[in-house]
């Protein structure tokens, strides 16, 4: 991968715009996980909002991929550079987006009682700088 001006961006600056484009990505998350709870309400899942936010990963990690490829890390490659490195983003998100998130989704709607509804953004705020050092150390590392 080639870098480009970003290397003149502070860790502060590079990190304040990965903030911006996973606010973004915490609202399409959002939107396809209730979307996803709205479709699944005829169909009485108990773990329904596990399968709402596999949905909501699968989605918001492309999003956040492409906007951090381009505003934070801005690193251009080749077609097969960048499917690998799409390919890194969803095995980094993974350990905070599907197993992370679904263990406290679990813990904070079964045995705190905090709505489905809730539980993904009180922990999206722990996701956070998990996945700013994944994305920096890791998916768009040089």
């Amino acid at each position: 991968m080639v870098r480009t001006s970003v290397d003149t961006l502070t860790e502060s600056q590079r990190f304040i715009r990965f903030c911006f484009v996973g606010a973004s990505a915490a609202i399409i998350s959002y939107l396809v996980y209730v979307i996803t709870l709205f479709l699944l309400a005829d169909h009485v899942f108990q773990y329904d909002y596990v399968i709402a936010n596999c949905c909501s990963f699968c989605i918001s990690v492309l999003w956040s991929f492409y906007w951090q490829r381009k505003v934070v890390f801005q690193v251009s490659a080749t077609k097969l550079a960048l499917l690998f490195s799409l390919l890194k983003c969803y095995a980094s998100y993974a350990i905070s987006g599907i197993v992370l998130t679904n263990f406290f989704s679990f813990v904070i709607v079964e045995f705190l009682g905090i709505s489905k509804y809730l539980a993904l953004i009180i922990v999206m705020i722990v996701n956070v700088p998990i996945n700013f050092i994944l994305s920096k150390c890791w998916t768009f590392r040089k």
